[in-house]
């Protein structure tokens, strides 16, 4: 499976919550990051258990080997959400179920229901109910059901846990545990779930102002079609007048008009053959007051002797998003 250090390395890069990612993008690699921290939580509880006596010496190898497996599979969801971003619930699914099984494995193997850390499994519970959808919810119920059954049948692995002196007040630490981590787990998905609905939201937005653009550029190449009818008309009637007056002596008019029909012609041709592409959508981030003071000030060094003054009652930093073409065409008309 490669060098560990460089799946650890994406999995804590994976996104979350970032724009252009996907809600079960964004979920899936908050269970990635979630799984690391609790692979380091079992390795540690396994040695402690080891050299307390918490933890019979044959059951080490089950134990291990399921940290192992944990391990491996969680390197495998690093390459699989990297490869593909897209994902359904059916992998969220997979993802809750083998975190849900093999917890019960490692708790079965340290005393079953006299584990104190047995509501972890409750906060699996929870986190499957807020995170799947449809049929898996119910198929994922049956599961946490049937894990709780085979606890129970697991209360006799451990023949010396009748001889092990347990300090009082460790069952009352474990529920502490829990709760902290059923806090910080819900705090934490639901700030990943809030930074990825934003972002969405973000996305429409802009997509709905790209659609904005594009159907004013079709009014605008309808605008362009319906012109070039007078116009071509306007031309014929100047080419008949030109036919007369070959020379253009007799009337200095029709000649600058004639060169201004050609500069219409010319500037509708180039309008109407310039494709658009994403790079004419770009948007740039600029302060309101500031561009709208540029405007201000290039049309008063082409009218002299003019002066508009703005009045600025907005937030001295108030920043607003805008098509990069947009501005230039506005700059080039003053």
């Amino acid at each position: 499976m490669g060098n560990p250090r460089k799946y650890l390395a994406f999995g804590l890069t994976l996104p979350g919550g970032s724009g252009g990612t996907s809600e079960n993008a964004s979920i899936v690699a908050w269970l990635i990051r979630l799984r690391w921290v609790a692979l380091t939580a079992q390795v540690t509880a396994g040695i402690l258990g080891f050299k307390f006596i918490f933890l019979e010496p044959l059951l080490l190898y089950p134990y291990f080997g399921t940290v192992v497996f944990l391990y491996f599979f969680n390197c495998y969801s690093v390459t699989r959400l990297r490869a593909q971003p897209k994902v359904g619930n059916r992998f969220i699914f997979l993802q809750v179920a083998v975190d849900t099984l093999t917890l019960s494995f490692l708790l079965a193997l340290s005393g079953g229901t006299r584990n104190p850390f047995v509501p972890l499994l409750f906060i699996h519970a929870t986190l499957g109910a807020l995170l799947l959808r449809g049929e898996s919810r119910g198929w994922f119920l049956v599961l946490i059901l049937g894990s709780l059954v085979s606890l129970f049948g697991a209360r006799d692995w451990q023949v010396l846990s009748s001889d092990i002196y347990v300090w009082e007040l460790t069952p009352l630490f474990a529920l502490f545990v829990s709760v902290f981590i059923s806090w910080g787990l819900v705090a934490s998905l639901s700030d990943t779930l809030r930074k990825t609905h934003d972002n969405l939201a973000q996305s429409k937005s802009r997509e709905a102002r790209i659609h904005h653009l594009l159907a004013l550029g079709a009014l605008t190449a309808e605008f362009a079609h319906q012109f070039a009818t007078p116009l071509n008309t306007l031309r014929m009637r100047i080419a008949r007048l030109r036919r007369t007056d070959p020379q253009g002596n007799g009337n200095a008019d029709l000649k600058v008009i004639s060169e201004t029909l050609d500069q219409s012609e010319r500037i509708l041709r180039e309008m109407t053959a310039t494709p658009l592409d994403s790079s004419m959508l770009a948007f740039e981030e600029v302060d309101l007051v500031s561009y709208l003071g540029d405007a201000i000030k290039r049309w008063e060094s082409v009218q002299p002797g003019k002066r508009v003054t703005l009045v600025n009652r907005l937030a001295t930093d108030r920043r607003c998003r805008v098509p990069a073409k947009v501005s230039q065409s506005l700059f080039r008309i003053f």
